[in-house]
């Protein structure tokens, strides 16, 4: 949003008279003063709740719609772009909504230059001017329902069009998933697909890839898995699983290709029609022809030619000042527009190429020879949320049989049995019938990637046909359970085993090598840089990357127990056992449970820098009693009385200065949970309650339940873990 200075320093440069703005805002008292003292009121009246609401009671939906989206991003937004939006999401925004907005205080364009006028001229330039929005009034239009394009309907039946063999989204995302968990695929230096990655795909669905603009293409699947933080790359060029792969994985196929399809489209842009019109027509006639699938009727053709029509008529619309406020309008308009071939070309070369390769729509031929498509079932899930098909629970039929395989029948990409599988084994056949082979290396990718073997055995429990045979049940707990069986530290030239007896079974392959043993589980190599790198592959290990962060954390349960998904990083295990210590009782020990310790933190020599380094690693958040322990333990903040802590949230930077003008607010702070949360000293929450009341902030005070958790060396007696954290009084 615009703040005050900014909007000031533009009304103050307006060659043009304010009178019609400043009457909706300023009492007939306040007309006749200077312009440099009615803009100042008009701040004033800008910071009354009130009168903001009754300036935009008197508004149109349009201009309330226009303030809506212009909001919605910052406020500070190109007019083309804005007005694009409002278009596509079935507003009646046209450039007199714009006039209307001046003229009411709503909305501004940056340069003076190019406001509404008795003489003004709307051009090409105008859609590059910024339109600010006055801070105060961020969020205050609400919501403005719009109304969606509804799609014309094709007279006569048309026969489905046979497309080229492609693989669809849905199965080449799941595909892109399994070859990044085997590490198949590599970027180049500049961060593209190697040509060996792109003969995967390849060979994989024995049919050519589609051109590099498709969002079937593998490279755009990259990018988007890239940009919503599902993968990283490493610093060989290998593409690996991230901290939220686990996660996006476990929703379906179809779920997944969706949010892919929705990054897809909103990359969707055209550098030379935005130079020509200043708004991009190709991503506005996506977006217009989704927002008519979402109208569409089940199984009804659209004729392609008759949207386009439809489509150039709203443009035209839209950029029109019929019915502006008087001497707040552009007397011409000479914004350049698509003709309507220049429509029709757009329109039809989206559906029959992008939309089709995605998967969304379907085309067709009507009698008479005019191009019709339709939306697909997961085009029609997409725009609905929701898939037209049956519930795949009723028909489908799970078997798992004591071979470590299971055969599943009638499934599809909406259902979340045939995804639990996938991601815990390798997958062959269709959504009619598929085979999954469990093996150690599969389960345990799953596994080092995120996810619990749990999630795979449930789902197997609640819909297999038969019992899950006992073997099958009993391996992938064993394999689901353990960690890496070796581990290995590149910058040391370190093996670690999970047992001494592979420890040695692998020193005894070292043939010709160098080896000391270090401990119950470690060999140390010294050799060449290529001989290690054979003895990791031939011992299977995997590789720690420390020019990456951590692919998981620490997870701290309610009773102390520690978890620490990525088994094998130093790092994570260095501040593991500089917070913990091992369980007393420890069945078997090769699995030795770890519990949060109050005397291992005392002796932590930086206390502050290991609780940073815990609040940065990846994965679940600590939970708020976990973290009050933390502060304990660490000596940060004292043991609160009667287990009971009192807490100021939403103190952020605004706060804090606005208190420290009112007095020392640090001295009421015994610690800092986060940047916007404090732990109050017990014998100063009295005034810092007066504080917080006196500044407006008195319902951010709240108390809440400490349970120890540092059952080993408590300071001053602690009690011993029990049920149950921290929980608001």
């Amino acid at each position: 949003m615009a703040s005050d200075m900014v909007i000031q320093g533009v009304l103050d440069t307006v060659p043009r008279s304010l009178g019609a703005m400043m009457a909706a805002w300023l009492p007939p008292a306040a007309r006749g003063l200077r312009r440099e003292a009615q803009v100042r009121r008009y701040f004033e009246q800008l910071h009354d709740a009130g009168r903001r609401a009754a300036v935009l009671a008197s508004c149109t939906p349009a201009a309330r719609a226009l303030l809506a989206i212009a909001s919605c991003r910052g406020g500070e937004r190109p007019l083309g772009e804005l007005i694009e939006d409002a278009a596509a999401a079935g507003h009646d925004v046209t450039l007199a909504a714009v006039g209307e907005a001046h003229r009411a205080g709503l909305l501004f364009i940056e340069n003076p230059r190019f406001w509404p006028g008795r003489a003004a001229v709307w051009t090409r330039a105008h859609n590059d001017q910024l339109a600010l929005v006055p801070s105060a009034l961020a969020e205050c239009a609400g919501h403005v329902p719009g109304a969606p394009m509804t799609p014309p309907v094709a007279a006569e039946a048309a026969t489905p069009r046979p497309h080229a063999r492609q693989p669809a989204l849905v199965d080449l995302i799941e595909a892109f998933f399994q070859c990044v968990t085997a590490k198949k695929i590599k970027t180049t230096q500049e961060g593209r697909l190697t040509v060996r990655a792109l003969r995967c795909f390849e060979e994989r669905f024995a049919v050519p890839l589609p051109g590099a603009a498709s969002p079937l293409h593998p490279a755009a699947i990259l990018a988007f898995a890239r940009a919503a933080g599902l993968v990283r790359v490493d610093s060989t060029g290998t593409v690996i699983p991230a901290a939220r792969c686990a996660a996006f994985r476990r929703a379906t196929r179809a779920e997944q290709a969706r949010v892919a399809l929705l990054h897809a489209a909103a990359a969707i842009n055209d550098d030379e029609r935005l130079a020509r019109y200043g708004f991009s027509p190709l991503r506005l006639a996506h977006r217009l022809i989704m927002a008519a699938l979402s109208r569409a009727q089940q199984n009804a053709w659209i004729p392609t030619r008759a949207l386009a029509a439809a489509i150039a008529r709203r443009v035209r619309h839209v950029f029109s000042a019929a019915g502006a406020p008087r001497d707040w309008t552009w007397t011409r308009i000479d914004q350049p527009l698509p003709e309507d071939d220049e429509w029709a070309a757009i329109v039809g070369a989206h559906v029959g190429t992008w939309l089709t390769a995605a998967g969304v729509v379907e085309t067709g031929v009507t009698a008479s020879g005019a191009d019709a498509f339709r939306p697909t079932a997961f085009g029609s899930f997409c725009v609905h949320d929701q898939a037209r098909t049956p519930a795949v629970e009723h028909t489908r039929r799970l078997v798992v049989q004591s071979d470590y395989t299971a055969l599943l029948t009638h499934s599809g990409p909406w259902d979340p049995l045939s995804q639990a599988l996938t991601v815990f084994a390798a997958r062959t056949g269709d959504d009619n019938a598929s085979v999954f082979r469990f093996s150690r290396q599969s389960v345990q990718n799953a596994v080092q990637h995120g996810h619990t073997i749990s999630e795979l055995i449930d789902a197997m429990d609640q819909a297999a046909a038969y019992p899950v045979p006992g073997n099958v049940r009993r391996h992938l707990e064993e394999w689901g359970a353990a960690g890496a069986a070796a581990v290995f530290y590149r910058d040391a030239n370190l093996f670690t085993f999970d047992t001494e007896d592979r420890r040695d079974a692998f020193i005894g392959k070292c043939h010709g090598h160098d080896v000391t043993r270090i401990g119950a589980s470690h060999a140390l190599v010294h050799a060449s840089d290529q001989a290690v790198l054979d003895l990791m592959s031939l011992s299977g290990a995997t590789p720690v990357d420390y020019t990456q962060p951590p692919v998981a954390g620490i997870e701290i349960g309610e009773q102390g127990e520690l978890a620490l998904p990525a088994n094998g990083d130093f790092r994570v295990m260095a501040v593991a056992e500089a917070i913990s210590e091992p369980a007393a009782a420890v069945t078997p020990p090769e699995r030795a449970r770890r519990m949060l310790s109050w005397a291992a933190m005392k002796r932590c020599n930086e206390p502050e820098q290991a609780l940073d380094r815990l609040s940065r690693l990846p994965g679940r958040p600590l939970s708020l009693n976990v973290r009050l322990n933390l502060l304990v333990g660490f000596g940060l903040m004292p043991l609160p009385r009667d287990n009971e802590v009192t807490l100021a949230t939403g103190i952020g930077p605004a706060e804090r200065r606005l208190l420290g003008s009112r007095g020392a607010w640090r001295r009421f702070v015994a610690a800092r949970l986060d940047s916007e949360t404090a732990v109050i000293k017990p014998d100063a929450v009295p005034d810092a309650v007066a504080m917080l009341a006196d500044a407006g902030f008195a319902s951010r005070l709240q108390r809440v339940r400490f349970t120890p958790l540092g059952a080993h060396g408590a300071p001053g007696g602690a009690a011993s873990p029990a049920q149950g954290g921290a929980s608001t009084t």
